[in-house]
């Protein structure tokens, strides 16, 4: 199993929000000096500090499923290759026809169904 891509694939979001949020606390403290920032950043301040605590307790929350997994205690891995599979989605609705729930793979990225 390629554990690159399983953190890839499951932490993406999680480190996409680090990423703004940084951005926005960077230009933030760039433009203090300024009036028009100041004034202009102040708000966006405090989201990107509620982004970032968003994001690292959903990259914990992830963490915590992997672990789960790995010591078999979580979901039960995917069907084809045996890998971690990510939070559960429901499924399509296909001309009245509701699809069953699924779970997407983080190793191989097929979905699976959830039993």
């Amino acid at each position: 199993m390629n554990w690159t891509i399983v953190l890839l694939r499951g932490a993406r979001l999680p480190a996409m929000g680090i990423a703004v949020a940084l951005v926005i606390m960077w230009a933030a403290w760039n433009m203090r000096g300024t009036p028009h920032g100041a004034a202009f950043f102040e708000p966006f301040r405090w989201a990107s500090l509620a982004l970032l605590t968003f994001a690292l307790v959903a990259y914990g929350y992830f963490m915590h499923r992997l672990l789960r997994w790995e010591r078999t205690q979580g979901d039960q891995g995917c069907v084809r290759c045996g890998g971690p599979t990510g939070v559960l989605q429901t499924g399509r609705l296909i001309r009245g026809n509701q699809l069953s729930d699924f779970r997407r793979c983080y190793s191989c990225g097929k979905t699976s169904p959830d039993a």
